[in-house]
């Protein structure tokens, strides 16, 4: 099965409530990524091997205090992973540019004289890199305050601001 580790940031009163909120936001994201499915770490162990999680995470709870060093830590690695994926897909685009007008862009015509090792989706010039990939997508969004995906250190910062009588958690599922 093919899965991807997203972190969801939320904030709430307590664990239970992070749980739930997740939870729905968990949701969407997986109707979002065409997938049927999501998995949180609060499942049996058997559930993890079925979808062939590394062993690394089977410890992983359900809910963290995002101030947590766990929670810091899968912040971190899917803020890490996200910037290193845009910049491989900026790279990509770059290099389309420079072979393609902008009329091709615009109207989104992949034309035959694309070299082959140049595989990017047009998409992702108009829509802030998103998506790439010509068979599929690699998704940007590991990273979600809710149901929005965080694409710049700004909206993380924004995400991981205390609110008011509220406690910032984050909730780790593969979708």
């Amino acid at each position: 099965m093919s899965y991807g580790m997203v972190t969801v940031i939320v904030h709430a009163k307590d664990e239970e409530e992070a749980f739930k909120k997740g939870k729905n936001a968990l949701i969407e994201i997986a109707e979002e990524r065409d997938h049927d499915s999501y998995i949180t770490f609060d499942c049996e162990k058997e559930r993890l091997e079925e979808w062939e999680v590394d062993p690394a995470y089977f410890d992983l709870p359900p809910v963290l205090l995002a101030s947590s060093s766990r929670g810091m830590e899968l912040i971190e690695r899917g803020w890490q992973y996200m910037a290193g994926i845009f910049m491989d897909a900026l790279k990509e685009v770059k290099l389309a540019v420079e072979f393609l007008t902008p009329e091709e862009i615009m109207e989104e015509v992949v034309p035959k004289y694309l070299p082959e090792e140049i595989h990017v989706s047009l998409f992702c010039i108009r829509d802030r890199f998103l998506e790439v990939g010509g068979e599929g997508k690699v998704y940007l969004k590991e990273l979600y305050f809710e149901t929005r995906p965080i694409t710049s250190r700004k909206s993380l910062n924004s995400a991981l601001t205390p609110r008011e009588g509220l406690r910032t958690y984050v909730i780790p599922a593969l979708v």
